[in-house]
């Protein structure tokens, strides 16, 4: 007869395998009566799909003749990287009567689970292992040091031999796929896309085991990677993209593995909405030059004003993007991906569209290689740079030099020059680069591999820092998206350029190759004072539309006055249009 303290739930009908009028006959369930609150809503809720009722059932039952769960698992499980809080922890309310014994070995893979810790596993003598290993398996398999198992097959492997080592004491056995991490984990050994092909695969090939094998299995990742994914709201319930923050993060966990139709209301609120009309996303999708495979941001300048900004990025200690929107300032350590994390977003919004977006990377190693830039009509993809809605509307793939100006109107660069440095002006041998300016903004830039420790960004902006060269020659190469007639540097302490050369082309992929055969030397020159150089001009003959240059310095020693440059640009254009290029 049903407790009468407990609700009928609307289970009217007598079945064999009706666990919830299985427990409301036996007199043990009244132990759980002031929990029926809880088990009401689980009916609400219903469960995603059949493998999570049979847990929910056995639960029931275990719970009804006071049997032992063993919980098999890793860091997630034993709860040590988040002061003690399993993933399970708001579970075992709801089953007061079950032992839920802890095997959990944080860190752990599972080969060291088969070598290590199966005589624990066995000794506990539960009627039900919950396993859910696998996590440490992926996410160290490039790590030469790890235990885990390196292919899809091998982790097989080793589940099914632990499995089959737990049905041996006469336990139900209920697998968890691997649970799945996010762009903030720190310490994951390849690139989030590959991870994420990994973590694809080991859990497909589990999948397929349990189905031949009739062992329920649970998959968890594609609720909870949507819900990871969000950037306004996942630091409030995952400590480093990996464990569960005690309270929400545990009770997500929980509830994702018990019903699997868990909402993101429920435990982060309701999704942030942009605060500005238009809404962007900036997704780098690689680095250049950095050898941890990562990318650094100083600043991001728009020439409308960003009013919030978000990124996934969780690099310890580089974590805060808001500081992008703000000025330059020493003191703002950057904002960082971890290594391999790409792609590396950062979306933000404002109240005009853009029509000039720039960067200023943090650190020469770590600059923007190959991107694109997105928006979105919806407010809410700010926080998603998962959401369906973003759109392309400009994009840089396959030039391999640090980009500067992001985007300007969506136009691409089109004119490169590089600057040779060939000797410096004082005895000491040094030159301490203060800026350089060119009349037109820098789009990109690139230095030779032997100064490649020089911080070239920041002779862009106006802030301290300089830049100093003592071995020559010293090789600037600058794009933009046009033609500039003249470019000026300034120096410290009067320890300037003396022998120099200006070379140009329109080879984009000679931007990262001196020695190109493209390169045609339109200027050289050598000073005769430690003087800035101002307004040194640039030889326009691939720009047949621009009919002006200034002269060059005198302190430069130019070789080339306004008169000869303009016959040559005429004499250009003569040939151009009797070649039909140009009418």
């Amino acid at each position: 007869m049903a407790s009468n303290k407990t609700p009928n739930l609307g289970l009217d009908i007598w079945q064999p395998d009706d666990f919830f009028k299985r427990a409301e006959v036996n007199g043990n369930f009244t132990k759980v009566d002031d929990k029926i609150g809880a088990l009401s809503e689980s009916v609400k809720r219903t469960f995603s799909d059949l493998n999570r009722a049979y847990l929910y059932q056995k639960l029931v039952e275990l719970n009804i003749s006071k049997g032992k769960v063993g919980m098999i698992g890793d860091s997630i499980t034993e709860g040590n990287a988040n002061n003690g809080h399993p993933w399970y922890e708001y579970i075992t309310p709801l089953f007061p009567n079950i032992n839920f014994i802890n095997l959990g070995h944080g860190g752990k893979t599972t080969e060291d689970f088969l070598t290590t810790y199966m005589s624990e596993v066995k000794g506990a003598a539960c009627n039900l292992y919950v396993i859910a290993l696998g996590c440490n398996d992926v996410r160290y398999v490039n790590d030469s040091g790890s235990t885990g198992a390196k292919t899809a097959a091998q982790y097989v492997t080793n589940m099914s031999n632990i499995i089959n080592q737990c049905k041996s004491v006469g336990a139900d056995i209920v697998v968890i796929n691997p649970w799945a991490t996010t762009w903030s984990d720190y310490k994951q050994t390849m690139n989030k896309k590959d991870m994420d092909q990994a973590f694809f695969e080991y859990t497909k090939e589990m999948r397929s085991y349990c189905a031949t094998n009739l062992i329920p299995f649970i998959e968890t990742t594609p609720n909870l990677k949507m819900l990871l994914n969000d950037m306004q709201a996942v630091s409030s319930w995952n400590l480093d993209g990996v464990h569960p923050i005690g309270g929400t993060g545990t009770k997500l966990y929980s509830y994702e593995v018990l019903y699997g139709n868990q909402k993101r209301e429920d435990y982060i609120g309701k999704p942030y909405k942009a605060q500005g009309k238009y809404i962007y996303k900036l997704e780098i999708l690689g680095h250049i030059g950095d050898a941890f495979d990562r990318v650094a941001l100083q600043n991001l300048f728009s020439d409308a004003t960003i009013i919030d900004i978000f990124g996934n990025s969780n690099y310890t200690g580089y974590n805060d993007p808001s500081g992008l929107k703000s000025a330059y300032s020493s003191s703002y350590k950057g904002y960082i991906n971890l290594n391999g994390g790409f792609p590396f977003n950062v979306t933000f919004s404002t109240n005009t569209p853009i029509s000039l977006l720039k960067v200023l990377p943090s650190g020469f190693l770590k600059g923007i290689g190959d991107f694109r830039l997105h928006q979105s009509n919806d407010p809410y993809a700010i926080a998603n740079p998962l959401s369906d809605t973003w759109r392309v509307i400009h994009e840089d793939i396959g030039s391999s030099y640090f980009k500067r100006i992001l985007y300007q109107g969506g136009g691409k660069p089109a004119y490169f020059y590089k600057i040779v440095i060939n000797s410096a002006f004082d005895a000491s041998g040094v030159v301490n680069l203060k800026s350089m300016s060119f009349f037109n903004e820098v789009y990109g830039y690139w230095i030779d591999t032997g100064h490649r420790d020089q911080p070239i960004e920041h002779l862009f902006d106006t802030n301290a820092k300089s830049v100093q060269f003592s071995t020559f020659p010293v090789t600037i190469t600058v794009a933009t998206t046009k033609p500039s007639v003249n470019f000026s540097m300034a120096f410290n302490n009067g320890l300037a350029v003396k022998d120099y050369e200006i070379w140009q082309t329109q080879n984009r992929d000679a931007m990262t190759s001196s020695s190109s055969t493209s390169w045609v030397k339109t200027r050289s020159g050598s000073a005769t004072s430690t003087a800035d150089f101002v307004n040194v001009s640039l030889d326009t003959r691939f720009d047949p539309y621009t009919l002006s240059q200034q002269n060059a310095p005198s302190q430069l020693g130019g070789t080339e006055d306004l008169a000869t440059t303009q016959t040559k640009i005429n004499s250009l254009i003569i040939q151009l249009k009797a070649a039909n290029i140009l009418k």
